[in-house]
């Protein structure tokens, strides 16, 4: 049932009128019209083809180390995970059932038949921790595996026929800041820019607020840069102790509340890049021609004294996971430093979570955007404009946006979780 929603009231999550829109339609999808075939445990990532095909990513289970680290950090919050509910660690990182491993298939168009893509393993044309899917070109994909060095690539018949080289040895890494194909084929991606510094018993590691995004083509191995994003800022000062000698001491400052950018690539290879200083959006063309879009006024959610102390906390939460990582040297200590200071408001968003539809609409998180009181997407087109306030049924994730349709995930029981497709209109 379709209702309005009177930003001028407060109701609206993006505060006061948007762009002399009075009203913003609010409204809930319906059940899902095709319930997949094949049950998942954790569903990573979805690509619709252009005949409705869909290829589905399940993660495999974490690594003995990474599931002792999330186990020792939970028992230290005191809480589950993220959501700080509970007392268990996620359930993507817990022990996995007997011979359920990581899988890439391809479902046929009416989700009744899932087909294997390649198979998890440690042979070279292997996967072993997928965990994205980057749309390609004419229907290929390119499979975001942290396990290797390089990107598989799924052709349109669902076999994996070429692996692509990357501008670095881990995708881990290179993923970390958002992964995607452009109009011209080529990888854009942003890098993590580190600059140092030695100070007079060490040396300061410094991540700016800033960093480029940056097009890698695949043929000639070179690099140029397409934009620049707000990321989060850091620094990191190791330095030997005198009092200890062989012993050093690592020293990391965050900066509490960053503001940081987001950024989607749309089906026609336009980058479209959200920016959380005001939630304006800049659009940037295939053929490189640039435009703005006016900012969507949010409402300001001022930084608590309460949320000084439970960034603090956070930091606190971070120094106690040294005893739970068996990779640190012998004689080395962490500590978190004190914030110089703190905002007076939060930013509108806190972590990338946009979304690109096929219509060129990007799909905005309601609970990433201050103040987080919604479930939902706002729907933002091409002018700028918000078009709707979009909500899915009780128990669903979005997975995906498809021609007409979203993918989410739906839970029919422990450790079955289905791909569902749910009409749009």
């Amino acid at each position: 049932m379709r209702k309005h929603i009177f930003a001028a009231a407060g109701l609206s999550v993006f505060g006061c009128i948007a762009h002399a829109q009075s009203a913003i339609p609010e409204r809930t999808l319906g059940a899902p019209t095709v319930v997949g075939s094949e049950p998942f445990r954790n569903i990573a990532a979805v690509r619709e083809l252009s005949d409705g095909r869909l290829i589905v990513v399940e993660r495999g289970p974490a690594n003995a180390m990474m599931q002792s680290m999330m186990a020792g950090l939970a028992a230290r919050m005191g809480r589950g995970g993220r959501g700080g509910r509970g007392g268990t660690i996620p359930d993507s990182l817990a022990p996995p059932p007997p011979r359920r491993v990581a899988r890439v298939v391809m479902f046929d168009a009416g989700l009744t038949t899932a087909t294997p893509v390649g198979q998890a393993g440690t042979g070279s044309g292997d996967y072993s921790q997928p965990d994205g899917l980057l749309a390609g070109l004419s229907d290929t994909t390119l499979l975001v595996d942290f396990g290797r060095g390089d990107l598989p690539v799924i052709d349109p018949s669902g076999r994996i026929t070429a692996f692509r080289a990357t501008p670095g040895s881990q995708i881990a890494f290179i993923a970390i800041g958002g992964m995607a194909v452009d109009g011209a084929g080529r990888l854009l991606y942003q890098p993590r820019v580190q600059a140092s510094r030695n100070t007079a018993a060490g040396m300061e590691i410094v991540t700016p607020d800033t960093a480029p995004i940056v097009a890698y083509d695949f043929r000639t191995g070179g690099t140029i840069p397409v934009a620049q994003v707000h990321v989060e800022e850091s620094s990191t000062t190791m330095e030997s102790d005198p009092a200890k000698p062989g012993a050093m001491h690592m020293r990391m400052k965050t900066v509490p509340f960053p503001v940081i950018d987001d950024w989607v690539m749309t089906r026609d290879g336009t980058l479209a890049i959200i920016r959380g200083a005001d939630l304006h959006i800049d659009w940037i063309a295939p053929n490189g021609k640039r435009s703005s879009t006016p900012a969507i006024p949010y409402a300001k959610v001022p930084v608590a004294d309460s949320d000084k102390v439970k960034f603090r906390a956070r930091l606190k939460d971070i120094e106690g996971l040294t005893d739970s990582m068996p990779m640190m040297p012998r004689g080395m200590s962490i500590a978190q430093s004190e914030p110089d200071s703190f905002p007076a408001f939060k930013p509108p968003f806190s972590a990338r979570g946009a979304k690109a539809a096929p219509d060129g609409t990007i799909w905005l998180p309601a609970r990433f955007i201050s103040p987080a009181s919604q479930d939902g997407f706002y729907v933002v087109g091409r002018d700028g404009r918000v078009r709707e306030h979009v909500h899915l049924m009780k128990g669903q994730r979005l997975l995906g946006v498809g021609n007409g349709v979203v993918y989410v995930a739906v839970n029919e029981g422990p450790q079955d979780n289905r791909v569902a497709r749910v009409p749009l209109h």
